[in-house]
């Protein structure tokens, strides 16, 4: 008969074993968080920690803004979807990767500790996004700050900084001072409409030696205003001036109602952005309200045409997806390949700003104003989508991922730019593609919100 009273020794060694085993869990867990991560694992931990936790304020709770006198800005003829635009940035991130991760060898530690970044995020990114200035403090630290942090390393690589035009770095700031550019804020004598220019949320300058040139800027939109939902309505391959800011009766229909507010919305947004763009002379912008951002391009051929492209990198990046990380789909590597692309593109010179301005219309319409003229019972309610731009992305992108030096095949026809870089003045500004289908309608828009034609 056995004795009770002994202790059980291979209980207690396997006790003993699994003490032993956690302790050892819980140290290389500790050393992981605390050293320096590759480009991926950094993307991924910029991504997973403050990305995917990012929250929205409560309605009710968030600010109202102030209200300023609308006032004419310049607006395209036409919105179009920006096609190429993820293959484009796919190769220049495809470049990234190979400078920053070279798949044939250990890829180097270059930045920020994953505990550094959960500290950021405990410290000053778990605020839920209640105003602009919410926003900014988001976007400056969690995006801007890391995407700076990626240039930094590229411009210590010769190679990198030849191919992306980087010079001696890249700054980013919420005004114009620093800028040395002798046309960026030039305004054409003849524009008395220039005379206030437009300030844009924030300014991305290239720094070489003691000049700073402006390559692009960004726009903040809080997402109690500006919802995916309002930019998934409003945003859609259309004759604009003539959908939207010629639009003078608000429907009665629910939905076609709640669509209009939606289309004013994003385009007063994207109106804001594109005068800045036509009046500093910008090819690349974006515009965001912390969970999409919408990547704003306008050619230098046809500048009446706006290009656009929805991204929701929360929806598009799933937590554990690690095949997605060798596509520019979180919130730092579009921003990331906006930037490389901006910096690779020439800023308009004056002669094309001015002629560009002769002949755009204008819009008298400001973000806030627009948004102030919603009833607030109308502002709860989510806007019927059309035809989602980012399913049209998720459809045609889900595809096996790209490796790098490879292309992933084109699913979409090619809307892009013809290549010089003059503008005819001579060239139509007319849409032949406008939809004839028009909303019904109801009350009228104030008629001093409407529009002014260019001079003739």
């Amino acid at each position: 008969m056995a004795d009770d009273s002994l202790p059980d020794y291979k209980a207690l060694w396997r006790q003993a074993e699994e003490a032993r085993r956690q302790a050892e869990e819980a140290r290389r867990q500790a050393e992981e968080g605390t050293r320096r991560t590759t480009f991926e694992e950094f993307i991924r931990a910029c991504h997973n920690l403050l990305s995917l936790q990012v929250e929205v304020g409560d309605k009710y709770l968030s600010t109202k803004g102030s209200l300023t006198k609308p006032t004419g800005r310049l607006c395209p003829q036409r919105l179009r979807n920006w096609a190429d635009c993820l293959d484009s940035q796919q190769q220049l991130y495809n470049s990234v990767r190979n400078f920053l991760h070279a798949p044939e060898v250990d890829a180097p530690r270059l930045f920020s500790s994953v505990h550094s970044l959960e500290d950021l995020r405990r410290n000053h990114c778990s605020r839920p996004l209640r105003s602009e200035k919410d926003l900014e403090t988001y976007e400056q630290l969690a995006v801007e700050d890391n995407v700076r942090y990626v240039i930094a390393e590229l411009c210590k690589i010769p190679d990198a900084r030849e191919e992306f035009k980087l010079e001696d770095g890249v700054q980013f700031d919420n005004h114009a001072n620093a800028l040395t550019d002798a046309e960026s804020d030039k305004p054409d004598v003849k524009d008395q409409s220039s005379v206030r220019l437009p300030v844009p949320d924030k300014f991305f300058y290239r720094v070489k030696g003691n000049t700073n040139t402006l390559f692009t800027t960004a726009e903040y939109k809080p997402p109690h205003k500006l919802s995916v939902e309002s930019l998934c309505a409003g945003l859609r391959p259309m004759d604009f001036y003539e959908k939207v800011v010629q639009t003078v009766k608000i429907p009665t229909n629910r939905d076609e109602k709640l669509r209009y507010y939606a289309e004013q919305l994003t385009g007063s947004a994207l109106v804001q952005q594109y005068n800045v763009m036509i009046r500093k002379g910008l090819e690349y912008s974006y515009i965001t309200n912390g969970l999409a951002l919408v990547l704003l391009r306008v050619c230098s051929d046809d500048p009446s045409t706006l290009y656009y492209c929805l991204c929701e990198p929360n929806r598009e990046v799933g937590l554990a997806d690690d095949k997605s990380l060798k596509q520019p789909r979180t919130a730092v590597s579009r921003v990331l390949c906006l930037c490389l692309m901006s910096l690779r593109s020439r800023t308009r010179k004056q002669r094309w700003r001015n002629r560009a301005i002769r002949q755009l219309h204008t819009w008298n319409m400001d973000f806030d104003y627009a948004w102030a003229q919603i009833p607030e019972d109308e502002r709860r309610q989510t806007p019927p989508s059309s035809e989602s731009q980012v399913s049209e992305y998720l459809a045609s992108s889900l595809s096996e991922s790209p490796q790098p030096d490879h292309r992933r095949p084109n699913t979409r026809s090619q809307t892009g730019c013809r290549p010089q870089e003059t503008m005819h003045p001579s060239e139509s500004m007319d849409s032949s593609d406008s939809d004839p289908n028009q909303a019904s309608s109801g009350r009228k828009r104030p008629l001093n919100l409407i529009t002014s034609l260019p001079p003739s």
